[in-house]
């Protein structure tokens, strides 16, 4: 190997040295490390190798099915409405310039907010009886609504709160999307004389395949991830444990019951659910994507 190659070689190295010493650290180290914790148990204060009992103690117990069947069922819905609602905001930005910056800005500021923040400023806009929203209906001489006290209302609150907080960002990358695809597909379907649901099937939506994977898969962690913040700040993982997320009960697994392999091991099965997905929504779009031309 001559020096000029090996200079290439440790130059690109060192390019990617300060990244791969962040993935080291701050993944796959805590990632083994949460593995072999998982497999173990704390007895007297000393840590045994217990194997896969965490995890048959994680799959037995309820509060993990009811967690993980809520946060199912947010993310669901969370996904259809942001990813929809995102679509159709990007098809109107891309048709319609005017203000063009303006609906931008507006839609996309929730989305560089804190979390922590905008959960406040909602659950005061929903508060019962005196927040803004039961204030304004009061007026109209409309019996408040208690969004925090109904299993249903509540979670539908917190989906209705993760829309508003994401689909702007949803909205850029899918106009992103749009304004790669040529013009001329457009034209020709209009001479054809295709209706706006026709190029939406035919054009639009299978040429957003690799925007609608990406928009899916960072929705699904969102789904599962940040819902922690919304439904400890808002509804205290209530009513009822309605909103009891798969965070929240993993958080009180390792910081309530001081339980640290059981919270390990249901964070190693929401991990392996993650890839799993994730795997799933790539190989569709390797399947049905054909690029451009």
């Amino acid at each position: 190997m001559n020096r000029e190659k090996v200079n290439r070689y440790v130059f690109g190295y060192s390019c990617i040295a300060p990244a791969f010493f962040f993935f080291l650290m701050f993944f796959l180290i805590p990632l083994i490390k949460g593995i072999i914790v998982s497999l173990q148990r704390n007895v007297g204060g000393r840590m045994i190798f217990v194997a896969f009992k965490n995890y048959v103690n994680i799959f037995t117990d309820p509060e993990f099915w009811n967690s993980l069947k809520v946060s199912v069922i947010f993310t669901i819905f969370f996904i259809i409405l942001s990813a929809g609602l995102g679509l159709l905001l990007s098809l109107y930005l891309k048709e319609r310039r005017r203000y063009y910056l303006f609906i931008v800005a507006a839609f996309f500021i929730p989305y560089i907010s804190t979390p922590v923040i905008g959960a406040l400023v909602w659950k005061n806009i929903l508060a019962d009886p005196y927040g803004i929203f039961n204030t304004f209906i009061g007026l109209l001489g409309l019996s408040p609504v208690s969004w925090f006290k109904d299993p249903v209302l509540a979670m539908m609150s917190l989906i209705i709160i993760q829309v508003w907080y994401t689909m702007g960002y949803n909205a850029i990358l899918f106009l992103a999307g749009l304004q790669a695809i040529p013009e001329s597909y457009f034209e020709a379907s209009d001479l054809e004389g295709a209706s706006f649901f026709q190029k939406l099937r035919y054009i639009i939506l299978p040429l957003l395949i690799p925007t609608l994977v990406f928009v899916i898969t960072i929705s699904t962690l969102y789904g599962f991830v940040n819902s922690y913040v919304l439904a400890k700040l808002i509804t205290n993982n209530g009513p009822f444990q309605a909103t009891n997320v798969m965070m929240s009960f993993i958080f009180d697994l390792g910081f309530n019951r001081f339980d640290l392999p059981r919270a390990n091991a249901a964070t190693m099965v929401i991990f392996v659910l993650f890839v799993f997905l994730a795997f799933i929504q790539f190989r569709y779009q390797n399947r049905n994507y054909h690029g451009l031309d």
